[in-house]
């Protein structure tokens, strides 16, 4: 998994976890670390933690599974519903700020 400036791929998620740390997460294509498409699910093990220069620096283990449904659409639901109301609060009242002092 890759991004550069947000675009690329990363996991989202934890779901379905186990008594031994384990997770399902989603793989998803980014865009400006906005999940847009999903690719495939993971069983994550976390591994370990390793601190590099300005950086943090996680490893898992990956276990490949079917595509979690549920995450996704929990995902498509969540920004289905919150995502016209956080536009319409933050990028209206840009948009009127702009016109107001444009005139």
């Amino acid at each position: 998994m890759y991004t550069f400036n947000g675009i690329g791929t990363t996991l989202y998620g934890r779901r379905e976890r186990q008594p031994d740390g384990s997770h399902v997460a989603t793989k998803w294509v980014v865009l400006f670390f906005f999940p847009v498409l999903p690719l495939r699910s993971y069983r994550v093990w976390p591994q370990g933690t390793e601190y590099k220069f300005l950086r943090t620096v996680e490893y898992y283990r990956l276990e490949p599974q079917r595509l979690s449904w549920r995450q996704v659409l929990n995902w498509y639901l969540l920004t289905g519903c919150l995502g016209p109301i956080m536009l319409y609060a933050f990028g209206g009242g840009l948009l009127i700020w702009a016109w107001q002092s444009w005139r």
